[in-house]
């Protein structure tokens, strides 16, 4: 046999098993990273991640003796891709913009932090009609609470007390959400 070929045929299965470790995780979910130019007038790159699976086995179809082509087939259990996480602080007076530059409306992964001495604070979104707002009917909140709109709870930092009870809501199923594009919203 040629030493050459034999190299070569070694080297093949070397690649295609590093192909195959790269898409086969079957214990968590792939990371697919997508990128688009958005803006004729003034160019944005984007960049958005989804999670998918390997949903197809990649069979090569062998089209020489260290040549192969295949597919990858991935399945995606949320069709929608996600940007990166957004950090905004709210004025407590006056009003803020906060943009989602995605293309759908978010609430499920809204996460908020009160702060500070604040008397049943509400946080309104006025781009939307009808407003949506949130209030958490307590008195003085002297330590952080943290909101999970998605899970629809509130928890007080300090002790861990669930405020969940004390919410108020309207505009939204959710307590909060965000349009694409700017929201204005006021606490």
């Amino acid at each position: 046999d040629n030493p050459h070929q034999l190299r070569q045929d070694v080297q093949f299965n070397d690649n295609w098993k590093v192909l195959q470790r790269l898409f086969w995780s079957p214990d968590e979910q792939l990371t697919l990273t997508r990128r688009w130019w958005e803006n004729a007038d003034v160019p944005v790159l984007r960049e958005a991640t989804a999670l998918c699976e390997l949903a197809g086995s990649m069979d090569p179809t062998m089209t020489g003796r260290t040549r192969a082509d295949f597919a990858v087939d991935l399945l995606l259990s949320d069709p929608y891709f996600y940007g990166p996480e957004i950090t905004a602080n709210l004025a407590t007076t006056g009003t803020t913009t906060v943009t989602n530059p995605g293309d759908v409306t978010v609430w499920s992964t809204i996460n908020i932090t009160l702060n500070g001495e604040l008397v049943s604070p509400t946080i309104v979104n006025q781009s939307l009609s009808p407003n949506v707002w949130m209030q958490v009917n307590t008195a003085v909140i002297a330590d952080p609470i943290n909101i999970s709109v998605g899970d629809f709870t509130v928890i007080n930092s300090f002790d861990n007390s669930n405020l969940t009870g004390t919410v108020s809501h309207s505009g939204y199923r959710a307590w909060m959400k965000l349009a694409p594009g700017n929201n204005i919203l006021k606490l």
